[in-house]
């Protein structure tokens, strides 16, 4: 009878236990899911804050920069049209200064034309009533004899570019342009000597002496005394120039030689011609042919 009492007790107080742990999980469960709703809903919240924030400073964001770009691309283009109304009134002053200069030019081809026109005309005067003698082209190397002789021009150069030729005219050295003519006395007559054309074939020489004679009292360059004889070679110059005579003229008037070479040139009696030595500039003077013999003369500088 106790037994069962015990047993009985025991039980229910058992059944009590598992009944307060059943009521007390329950309430646990219940509150486990009402703070996990509560917070759900908190986190929701403060999503959708946190989303409204960032959506709102995006908009800030993207407004901000749609003003910066419309006030940049409003810039640019005021800088654009201020470099092109530069770059117009830069075109515009040039124009002009063309215009000016193109002006400028064609008064001066105007004037150098009138210029040339009325030269022209004064050379033609002037050539008709003088007694201009002329020679033949001459190439380099050649002489030209003028004023019955009295004038013996020997042409060491010719620079068809520059239009100008360098002639010896009775030995004096003398460089003359184009239709520039040189005066030179002869025992008192008075003659001009110069180049009155110039081309590919050579330069021609002009002389006139006022219709005076030079050629009664023209120097003759003497025969020498001591020279040198066809055949052999002369060493002028401390050597810097080799002279091999070729030959003589039989009335004195000439020489043919060849000057540091084999290339043989014919130079009249009085005349200079003027060679280079290596980095030496030097001049080759007949200065007489007679007695079977030519003088010669060279320097170098």
């Amino acid at each position: 009878m106790n037994n069962q009492s015990f047993v009985i007790a025991g039980g229910g107080i058992v059944f009590g236990v598992l009944l307060a742990v059943a009521i007390t999980n329950s309430m646990t469960s219940k509150k486990i899911s009402r703070v996990v709703g509560e917070a759900s809903e908190t986190t929701a919240a403060s999503v959708t804050e946190a989303t409204d924030a960032l959506s709102g400073r995006l908009d800030a964001l993207e407004a901000s920069v749609s003003e910066t770009a419309t006030a940049a691309s409003a810039e640019m283009e005021e800088r654009l049209a201020a470099l092109e109304a530069d770059f117009n009134s830069r075109v515009d002053a040039l124009s002009e200064a063309a215009k000016a200069q193109a002006g400028d030019f064609e008064a001066m081809i105007a004037d150098l034309s009138t210029a040339q026109s009325e030269g022209s005309a004064v050379s033609s005067t002037a050539q008709t009533n003088s007694q201009l003698e002329t020679s033949s082209a001459l190439g380099v190397g050649q002489t030209a004899v003028l004023a019955d002789g009295a004038l013996r021009v020997f042409v060491s150069m010719i620079d068809t570019d520059a239009g100008a030729a360098r002639l010896s005219v009775n030995g004096e050295l003398m460089s003359l342009g184009t239709n520039e003519m040189a005066s030179i006395t002869i025992n008192g007559a008075d003659c001009s000597v110069g180049v009155v054309g110039l081309d590919a074939e050579g330069a021609t020489i002009g002389a006139d002496c006022g219709g005076q004679s030079a050629s009664a009292t023209a120097p003759v360059p003497p025969a020498p005394a001591d020279g040198f004889v066809p055949g052999t070679v002369a060493s002028l110059a401390d050597g810097a120039l080799r002279v091999f005579v070729s030959g003589l003229a039989a009335d004195g008037s000439a020489t043919r030689v060849a000057i540091n070479g084999i290339d043989t040139q014919t130079v009249a009696a009085g005349d200079t011609v003027e060679v280079t030595s290596g980095d030496q500039a030097c001049s080759l003077t007949v200065t007489g042919v007679g007695n079977g013999m030519v003088g010669l003369e060279g320097s170098c500088s």
